[in-house]
């Protein structure tokens, strides 16, 4: 546990000081976390509200367990509404974001994480973990057995907010040092 401060630019949703609880558990993957996370928040507002419920901008939340969990992929559709054909096709992205005036720069990947933030995010009022990201969104996370185009990584959204962000660490050097070239790489393409 630790009181943090972190200058990489300014955002309304990103606190630059904020109070961090970092853990490693052996044998352990995202979808164990996901649980640890609901008994943490069920433990904590049980012991300092006495209930689970709470209001939070006139919006009533309960923190009761269990909480829904959507990949990125599936809260972009069901959540956020946006058309399934774009998830993994570059050229209807750049025609969706035509049709709804959206300016974005950068890949197919940069404009979903805009549309998450704007038409998805907003909407995660009850918990929510979001869960199953691009690769390409979270260069230190493992990749799924089953999907290797997806990592094994959550984030925990309330009020609408981000509050927990979790995954199953990167443990093979060879990929990470992939991934450290590629990150270099759209740097060097100006991607800052």
């Amino acid at each position: 546990v630790a009181k943090n401060f972190r200058n990489e630019g300014l955002s309304r949703k990103h606190n630059p000081e904020f109070t961090l609880l970092e853990f490693y558990m052996a044998y352990a993957d995202y979808n164990d976390l996901m649980g640890l996370t609901e008994e943490l928040f069920q433990f904590l507002a049980q012991e300092i509200l006495g209930t689970t419920a709470l209001e939070y901008q006139g919006r009533k939340i309960d923190l009761s367990p269990p909480w829904p969990r959507y990949s990125y992929y599936q809260a972009l559709v069901e959540i956020g509404g946006v058309p399934a054909d774009i998830l993994k096709d570059d050229g209807r992205a750049q025609e969706y974001a035509a049709s709804i005036e959206t300016l974005w720069a950068g890949d197919r990947y940069k404009l979903l994480e805009q549309l998450f933030d704007d038409m998805v995010e907003p909407k995660l009022v009850q918990p929510t973990f979001i869960k199953d990201y691009p690769v390409q969104l979270s260069p230190l996370s493992k990749t799924k057995e089953d999907d290797k185009s997806l990592v094994e990584r959550f984030e925990l959204y309330v009020g609408g907010w981000e509050l927990v962000n979790a995954y199953t660490e990167l443990n093979d050097p060879q990929e990470q040092e992939e991934r450290f070239r590629e990150q270099v790489r759209k740097r060097d393409q100006g991607d800052l």
